[in-house]
Parts: C-alpha cells; sequence; structure tokens
C-alpha cells in the first residue's frame, strides 16, 4: 500500500554532506597537525618557564637568609660594603663555620650572578681575585636600577626606598625584584618574585 505525502530518501550523502564531512575533517586534521609540530616548542617554552621559577624561589630564599643573618666581616668590616641598584655586596656566614663570606649579588648581561668569597690567609683577607662565581638566575629582564631597593630604621616596604646614593651604614632591610622571561615575544607571561629583608641583627640599631 503507497502512504501519499512521504517521500523516500535517497541511499547515500548528498554532494553538501560531502563536502561540510570534508571541510570538519581537513580542520581537525590541521589543528592535529599544528599542535604535534608546535608541541616540542610548547614543551621547551613551559620547561623554561619552570626552570625560571625555581631559579627565582631558591636564589631570593637564599638571599633571604643570607641577608637575615649577615655580620661584620671577618677582617673588622661593616656588615655591608656596597649597596647599589643592581648590586648588592655584604658579608654573611653562609657555611656556618664562624668566618663570614664576602657575598655579593650582581646583575651581568641578562643574568643575576652570585659572588662568594671566603677569608684565608693569617692574618685573615678577602682576595677578591678568588671569588667563585655562579649564575643564579638566567634570562632576568629586569633593569638594573630596579633589581635591589633599600630601606633605613624608619621605613618599610610600603614607604618609598632609599634614594641614591645609597649609605650602607643605614641600611636595614632590603628588597629585591626580579622579573625572568625567555622570549618577552612569546608566551607564557614572565616569572616576578619579590621579597623583603630584614637584617636581623640591625633590627634594633
Amino acid at each position: 500500500m503507497k502512504i501519499r505525502g512521504l517521500k523516500s530518501r535517497p541511499d547515500g550523502f548528498t554532494l553538501i554532506e560531502i563536502l561540510i564531512a570534508t571541510a570538519i575533517f581537513v580542520s581537525l586534521l590541521g589543528v592535529i597537525l599544528y599542535f604535534g609540530f608546535n608541541a616540542s616548542g610548547l614543551n621547551i617554552f613551559l620547561s623554561e618557564n619552570l626552570v625560571s621559577q625555581n631559579e627565582l624561589q631558591l636564589t631570593l630564599n637564599s638571599i633571604v637568609v643570607e641577608v637575615r643573618s649577615m655580620g661584620p666581616s671577618s677582617v673588622g668590616g661593616y656588615p655591608i660594603e656596597s649597596a647599589n641598584a643592581g648590586s648588592f655586596v655584604f658579608f654573611s656566614d653562609t657555611d656556618n663555620d664562624g668566618l663570614f663570606e664576602r657575598v655579593r649579588y650582581y646583575y651581568s648581561n641578562g643574568t643575576l650572578m652570585r659572588g662568594w668569597t671566603k677569608p684565608s690567609g693569617n692574618p685573615l683577607l678577602y682576595d677578591h681575585a678568588g671569588e667563585k662565581t655562579t649564575e643564579a638566575v638566567h634570562f632576568v629582564i629586569s633593569q638594573p636600577s630596579a633589581i635591589f631597593t633599600y630601606y633605613s630604621k624608619n621605613q618599610t616596604s610600603g614607604d618609598g626606598p632609599m634614594t641614591v646614593p645609597i649609605n650602607p651604614n643605614l641600611v636595614r632591610a632590603v628588597k629585591i625584584e626580579l622579573a625572568a622571561d625567555r622570549d618577552p615575544d612569546q608566551l607564557p607571561e614572565p616569572v616576578i618574585y619579590r621579597i623583603f629583608a630584614t637584617i636581623r641583627n640591625f633590627r634594633n640599631q
């Protein structure tokens, strides 16, 4: 029996359906290939971002410990040798052996460097030629004029810092701010860390 009003659907796909399916397939294939070709680059960026975070965190944590425990040099010098925007030189017993090492953090060509000099000889002296240096943080994009800022006794991190030239005798705290980014023109965003350290031995001075 034939029922009027119903039309039978022809077998197979229409040309429009085939074109739509092909377009979807090509788009998906393009996305897969794009991410496939860029997977190694993405992994590199993520790895380098993680390295920058670790370097910044470890370095700033180390600086805080060293700054808080700084004291007079082993030859009787003042605890802070020099305090500048792009470098900070002070004395701290970093290895807990009773002698105060000369510690120097400074910016050089996109890298935050750490210098370390142990007093030696009789009488004791600091041989700057024997300074050991390591690269603490790579790909630093901070301006050297903004890495280290210093505060006197009555100032806090919310106040304005000391103005240059810095008198080391008046420094009671230091703020370190670092931004690192392997390629500022590419994602991910720069890694930024800042920390405020009070010199423990000067707290009441």
